[in-house]
């Protein structure tokens, strides 16, 4: 169990407190599925193809809300 701790303590402080590494580790792993699934028949998860462009959707606009959320602003309003 210590070992189980150890490691998650290990991968947690790789985010480097960044939501947007997160993210993209996530991302990757979702990737990292999908490109297994494709020699499967997911047919019986997925009934519509519209879902994943729904998903595409979803996560570009988490990745630039993640991006933006600890960003630092000038006073004219650009990003530094």
């Amino acid at each position: 169990m210590n070992w189980i701790k150890e490691k998650f303590w290990y991968i947690h402080n790789t985010f480097h407190d960044s939501e947007v590494i997160l993210w993209s580790r996530l991302q990757v792993l979702l990737g990292t599925i999908w490109v297994a699934l494709q020699g499967v028949d997911v047919s019986p998860f997925i009934n519509d193809p519209k879902y994943l462009i729904y998903y595409l959707i979803f996560s570009n606009l988490v990745n630039e809300m993640l991006r933006r959320r600890n960003a630092e602003y000038d006073e004219d309003g650009s990003i530094k």
